[in-house]
């Protein structure tokens, strides 16, 4: 009698100590993850698990009540880009099917005021939408904030990089570099750096006599040395 409730204690004792440790450490892992990288999203919460084992939620609505509110996508580019302040790419890229995806949920906007205006882009071939969007396009989250896109279609270059300096910080200053360092090793082999003389490099910085002269005042200049010279 004794053996076996000691035996049913241990087994209360191990549950306990078992599910509170476990508990306690994926919490511990989440909470580390998400304050290391904010901006990835890939971790998912014990709510988040709770809430995706529930029932969906949402409201049914039919597509001609929505079409009475959103008649052309001018209209829901005023609506959700200056009513409501989301940032919304190109007028081409706002399609009926990107609308729709808004709408449920498959697609996300961001706030305008929260967008990262700050933003200098090298327009280099090594930066171009050919070249960056398929080393991004499987990244976590990036797609979900991208319009619908046909196969060999790239997203709007300046609004792609908004969202990526916005959002995914360390993505987009990783691209940069790579890209300065990749063009930097092209330049070298097609010879259009040379190494100068920094004594004559200096002085030829410090000339300044042509940066005060505009190039209209030059054309200017010689324009009427011309006509003196035709009067004579």
């Amino acid at each position: 009698m004794s053996a076996k409730g000691s035996k049913i204690k241990a087994e209360k004792v191990e549950n306990q100590w078992g599910t509170t440790y476990q508990g306690t450490q994926n919490q511990m892992t989440l909470s580390m993850g998400k304050r290391e990288f904010p901006e990835i999203g890939t971790l998912e919460t014990k709510s988040s698990l709770k809430k995706s084992k529930s029932k969906p939620s949402g409201k049914t609505v039919s597509i001609a009540e929505i079409k009475g509110l959103i008649r052309n996508p001018k209209q829901f580019m005023w609506i959700y880009g200056v009513e409501m302040g989301y940032h919304l790419p190109p007028k081409a890229y706002v399609t009926w099917p990107y609308m729709i995806a808004i709408l449920t949920g498959k697609k996300k906007l961001i706030k305008s005021k929260s967008l990262s205006l700050s933003i200098s882009v090298p327009k280099i071939e090594q930066l171009s939408m050919r070249v960056v969007w398929p080393k991004v396009q499987n990244l976590d989250l990036l797609d979900s904030f991208m319009p619908m896109l046909s196969p060999g279609r790239y997203p709007p270059r300046k609004f792609f990089f908004e969202i990526l300096h916005t959002r995914f910080r360390f993505k987009f200053e990783e691209l940069v570099k790579q890209a300065k360092d990749e063009r930097r090793e092209q330049m070298v082999r097609d010879r259009l750096m040379i190494r100068v003389d920094p004594a004559m490099f200096d002085e030829l910085n410090k000339c300044t006599i042509w940066n005060d002269i505009s190039t209209s005042q030059i054309s200017k200049r010689v324009t009427v040395t011309r006509v003196s010279r035709i009067r004579r």
